[in-house]
């Protein structure tokens, strides 16, 4: 369909496709389970391929309707999964860190092995070994930052820190999962946190293209506002775009968030209940850029079946995987 988006500036127009099939997303889902939780980087590109040729005449009856699914989005996906997962799972492995510190010193187990044993990413499980040897959250940080420095350092301080063998192994092992990058590592936070930014920057920039006022997030907490979308539209934008039944269709919105992710049911609920509802009760309907793309009827799903506020806040807003 095409997305139009009017302002006092000459309209702008972007082809945009529906989102990535349901099935195709299902099925690399079934694919990525089978990557094991210490390999930081698989075949991106493979694993996209493989997921969206799996019933050939399926794509190609629904190839000019929807998104094709690249090794970025099935990176973003395997990003939402391991996050998921590791949230899902938190609980138990946190009440097992004691055990698998035992199991490190006594057994001679390998924090790689104990990784693919739980499934949980290196420098996850690694967080939670030096919190069992007594280290607090903030020393926790301090050590996957410099680790050959700050382990030594701040387990002398404790009361009953490993032997000094044991501790050297904990800190090879540890370096080699920062190092190795994944989910929880040092590495994965800045890269995601500068990519969150150039995403904010690439929207700001397209707004201005437009020729459309807006605040941004940070004029809007100047004004005290709690909870902001990254651009508040000091005018309304029209978008018109065709639906999955043919149909053209215009809203206005008053607001657009970046998100440097892909959109699926999980995070699609979590940010109704979390933002979308706040900004549309606070400033009406607006738009969120899925930079990395979305699961094809996410909004309409949940406009109709989800919770008393997801159907509020999804009736309220609308997601693309571009802006015009």
């Amino acid at each position: 369909p095409m997305l139009t988006a009017s302002s006092r500036a000459s309209p702008r127009a972007l082809a945009l496709v529906g989102g990535v099939l349901p099935s195709v997303h299902a099925r690399l889902l079934t694919l990525l389970a089978s990557v094991p939780a210490d390999e930081a980087f698989p075949d991106y590109a493979q694993l996209a391929f493989l997921a969206r040729n799996h019933d050939h005449q399926q794509q190609q009856e629904n190839l000019s309707s929807h998104a094709l699914l690249t090794a970025e989005m099935a990176m973003a996906i395997h990003a939402n999964e391991t996050t998921a997962r590791v949230k899902r799972t938190h609980r138990e492995h946190y009440e097992r860190r004691a055990r698998d510190l035992r199991r490190f010193i006594e057994d001679g187990v390998s924090l790689r092995e104990l990784s693919r044993e739980h499934n949980v990413p290196p420098c996850v499980l690694a967080r939670l070994l030096l919190e069992a040897i007594g280290l607090r959250k903030d020393d926790v940080k301090a050590v996957l930052r410099d680790v050959c420095t700050e382990l030594p350092r701040r387990a002398a301080q404790l009361p009953h820190a490993p032997h000094p063998e044991a501790l050297e192994r904990l800190a090879l092992d540890i370096q080699g999962a920062v190092d190795h990058g994944g989910h929880g590592s040092p590495g994965a936070d800045v890269a995601r946190r500068a990519v969150g930014l150039a995403h904010e920057a690439l929207l700001y920039e397209r707004l201005r293209m437009l020729g459309v006022a807006f605040e941004t997030e940070d004029d809007l907490r100047l004004r005290e506002e709690e909870k902001t979308p990254d651009a508040k539209l000091a005018t309304p934008l029209l978008l018109r775009w065709r639906d999955s039944r043919g149909r053209t269709v215009e809203r206005f919105v008053h607001w657009v968030d970046s998100k440097a992710s892909f959109c699926d049911h999980d995070s699609f609920q979590s940010a109704c209940i979390t933002q979308f509802d706040t900004y549309a009760r606070r400033f009406g309907p607006g738009l969120a850029v899925h930079w990395f793309g979305y699961v094809s009827g996410v909004v309409e799903h949940h406009a109709a079946a989800g919770e008393h506020d997801t159907r509020r806040a999804a009736s309220s807003v609308l997601v693309s995987d571009d802006f015009p």
